[in-house]
């Protein structure tokens, strides 16, 4: 069953910066609160909450927590390390996570390709999926989808970001081709291009905001199956001030939800 959830990147400010009305960033639980409120499935925790230094007691109490408000929690890593991969499966089984989602980033394509064989009978063993995300350097989408071809195990999926390759010359619609059909996870990620005195400049936008023909995107993954994760997630700039940037924070998260559940809803009408 397709989960609509977000990505722990949505609050990069609300996570780092201390809310001046009371004095505390936003916490794991904090953040199971958000989604929960915005009626969504799930949670990923990427590498920007660094959920391994729970103890297994605190583990437990999130997931509970998670159960409660019916939000699921899901894991992430940044590029693939063996060890600390290892250690995330086994608090992934703490909180009931089905994903570990890591970063291509800068290893090489033979040693990639090597390291999640080594992993597999640990994912197998703890009946988790690892998921790659694109990134904007390291491995192109096109090598990451070929990667995934050659490992052939349903263990080892993609996370498809629809606008990190950018950084590497790419847009959204070739990125989709290429990993679309090994996804596991999508990263709604929404862009614009601004004209500005020099030049361009390549910008974040709300979902349905902004140039991603997230409609578009929607039907593909219906007529494809497989019923992946969606996730929102946004490159915003700061605002003005602390205030003024946990608010417009929130409100880009609100607006991108609620687009994300209009565009899943009208998906299934159409079935």
């Amino acid at each position: 069953m397709m989960r609509l959830g977000l990505s722990s990147y949505v609050y990069r400010y609300g996570l780092t910066l201390a809310d001046p009305s009371t004095g505390e960033t936003l916490s794991p639980e904090g953040l199971l609160h958000k989604a929960a409120d915005l009626e969504l499935d799930m949670v990923q925790f990427c590498d920007n909450v660094p959920l391994i230094s729970l103890t297994d007691d605190e583990a437990r109490a999130l997931h509970a927590r998670g159960d409660e408000l019916g939000v699921e929690v899901e894991l992430g890593i940044g590029e693939l390390n063996l060890a600390e991969a290892r250690a995330y499966l086994r608090l992934g089984q703490l909180l009931g996570s089905k994903t570990l989602r890591a970063v291509a980033g800068g290893a090489s394509f033979q040693v990639l390709t090597d390291r999640t064989r080594a992993l597999l009978p640990d994912l197998h063993e703890a009946g988790m999926t690892l998921t790659y995300e694109n990134y904007n350097e390291g491995l192109t989408t096109a090598q990451l989808a070929r990667m995934l071809r050659e490992i052939d195990d349903p263990a080892a999926r993609s996370c498809l970001d629809t606008c990190n390759a950018i950084g590497q010359q790419e847009w959204p619609v070739v990125s989709i081709e290429n990993l679309l059909p090994s996804a596991r996870q999508v990263h709604f990620k929404d862009y614009a291009i601004e004209k500005v005195t020099v030049g361009y400049h390549v910008v974040g936008r709300p979902l349905g905001q902004g140039w991603l023909d997230s409609a578009d995107l929607m039907s593909r993954i219906r007529r494809q199956g497989g019923d992946p994760d969606l996730m929102i997630e946004f490159w915003m700039p700061p605002g003005e001030s602390i205030e003024d940037t946990l608010a417009k924070e929130q409100r880009w998260v609100a607006g991108s939800a609620a687009a994300l559940r209009a565009l899943a809803r009208n998906a299934v009408g159409k079935e």
